[in-house]
């Protein structure tokens, strides 16, 4: 059988064209595994981010009640609502932790953080 022009023009242009969208598909695939990956990592990276700020509670709630209790200002205004904020600080650290937790080990540490600050606000309260 013999291919005219009309049909040699088509296959030399469709040939290359169909290579480069092959390549483009490989491609787009090929980067869809690090940017996942990346994705992974920032996410990672703000949940140590979130960890290590609610792993300082335990000791900013303790330097409060030890000022607190030294200096005996208990009855102000303004200690009420540094008190007041420190504790929603805490159930909003808690509840992060918790909705962060991937694995079994993470949501019984999680759990066990929870408990350890819960016991410190209700042994001052």
């Amino acid at each position: 059988m013999k291919m005219t022009i009309c049909a040699k023009l088509l296959a030399g242009f469709a040939v290359p064209i169909l290579v480069i969208l092959l390549m483009a598909s490989v491609t787009t695939v090929g980067i869809n595994a690090p940017r996942d990956m990346q994705d992974d990592g920032a996410k990672r990276a703000e949940a140590a981010v979130v960890a290590t700020e609610a792993a300082g509670m335990g000791a900013k709630t303790y330097r409060f009640i030890a000022d607190s209790v030294i200096n005996r200002n208990l009855d102000t205004s303004e200690w009420a609502a540094e008190w007041a904020t420190i504790k929603s600080e805490i159930t909003m650290d808690t509840k992060n932790i918790e909705n962060m937790a991937d694995t079994d080990k993470e949501t019984r540490l999680a759990e066990e953080g929870k408990a350890a600050l819960l016991a410190i606000v209700a042994l001052f309260e």
